[in-house]
């Protein structure tokens, strides 16, 4: 049923998260909807929401918290909520959680953790560099983010497996039941952890944010585990599948490899426009006042989805935005969204990508995906590729 105040001209049937094109040609599907719709549409798929994908469009409507909240993390909404601090939290409530995690998350916090990253990431290759071939995202792709944040967070590494399986799970588009199942299977998980850090802290990121502050109290307990719970989810999966993206498309393309390992001042470009060219995360929000976007009034209660896996694909920000130029002079996008919610793990996530990609060129210097690959795409608020094998000379 479409809402009586959403006009007709902007009524578009589309499902994002199970459209077949979706699951087969993610990102040439997404790229259509610049072309095919308005920036503004509305589908009334998933219960009705509506659908941004214009670069400023999304930026205004991340930006603006006042009309557009973040207190509802999923489309469609859950039958209960499914807290994740500080993101479904709105400013000013949320500034002091975020204002905590950045002092672990920040540049500097970051950078310190090179030398590991480089570690790992050169014995993943090297682990694969011999065989002429890997299931990239099992191997390498997922490997190194996660392994890095299973330390960051002293989880044990045991059980990587088990941890990644249920995070995967709890972004395909299954029911409502199933990921509240979900949810509190990781709830219970993160409460042990957090118990545990309580009775004996270390040096990990849950011992420091148990010992962080707001208003001059410590973190509450339910308070913590929230953090850690997006934290969880956030780190399980998002820089495996933004990494496994950059692989999948450079695979495909013999003379951009060869134009990264002739200059490699070329890499951080080539990151940015991968980021541009192939998001990975859809952001919805919550409309709490009346409000007109792009000359259309939406209502109280109205669900909206940035497409931030397209926005920066807008012809309106980057001439021949279809092409994939790692030498544009500026690389506009909001793969790590925009306004107050802007991912805190965004210099933890380029930095894993820079460090992997200089160590693979190093080491794999021609790659290519098998001849009659057949490549399936998970779609839903965080996209993924779930599976990538790839193939090298010895």
């Amino acid at each position: 049923m479409i809402p009586a105040h959403v006009p007709k001209d902007r009524v578009v049937d589309l499902d994002l998260f199970n459209d077949p094109g979706l699951k087969t040609d993610l990102h040439r599907k997404l790229s259509s909807l610049h072309s095919d719709h308005p920036d503004l549409f509305y589908t009334p798929r998933n219960e009705g929401h509506w659908v941004v994908t214009n670069l400023s469009l999304a930026s205004l409507v991340l930006g603006d918290y006042e009309h557009f909240s973040s207190s509802e993390g999923s489309i469609p909404r859950p039958s209960k909520p499914l807290p994740m601090i500080p993101l479904t939290l709105d400013p000013p409530a949320s500034l002091p959680y975020r204002t905590a995690l950045m002092r672990y998350f920040g540049p500097r916090s970051i950078k310190e953790r090179e030398s590991e990253i480089r570690a790992l990431a050169v014995t993943l290759i090297d682990g694969v560099a011999g065989r002429g071939g890997c299931e990239f995202l099992r191997s390498v792709g997922a490997a190194l983010p996660v392994t890095v944040f299973m330390n960051m967070m002293g989880l044990p590494l045991a059980r990587f497996d088990e941890f990644r399986d249920l995070v995967v799970e709890y972004f395909a588009p299954i029911s409502d039941q199933r990921r509240l199942e979900l949810y509190e299977v990781i709830r219970l998980e993160i409460s042990s952890v957090v118990a545990d850090r309580r009775r004996e802290p270390g040096d990990d990121l849950v011992s420091g944010l148990a010992r962080e502050t707001i208003e001059g109290r410590p973190f509450s307990t339910e308070d913590l585990e929230s953090i850690c719970m997006l934290l969880f989810v956030a780190g399980m999966d998002t820089v495996a599948n933004a990494v496994t993206f950059m692989f999948y498309y450079l695979a495909k393309d013999p003379v951009l490899q060869r134009s990264l390992i002739d200059d490699p001042r070329l890499i951080p470009g080539f990151i940015e426009e991968s980021l541009r060219m192939y998001g990975v995360v859809n952001i919805p929000r919550l409309v709490t006042r009346d409000v007109e976007l792009d000359g259309v009034r939406l209502l109280p209660g109205d669900m909206i989805l940035c497409m931030l896996s397209v926005a920066g694909r807008d012809e309106e920000v980057a001439a021949d935005a279809n092409h994939f130029n790692a030498s544009r002079p500026e690389h506009p996008h909001v793969g790590f969204g925009y306004g107050p919610h802007v991912c805190a793990g965004q210099h933890l996530a380029r930095l894993e990508m820079k460090v992997l990609l200089e160590e693979w060129i190093k080491r794999i210097p021609a790659f290519s995906v098998p001849s009659g690959f057949v490549p399936e795409f998970r779609s839903w608020i965080v996209l993924a590729l779930n599976r990538l094998p790839l193939h090298w000379s010895t």
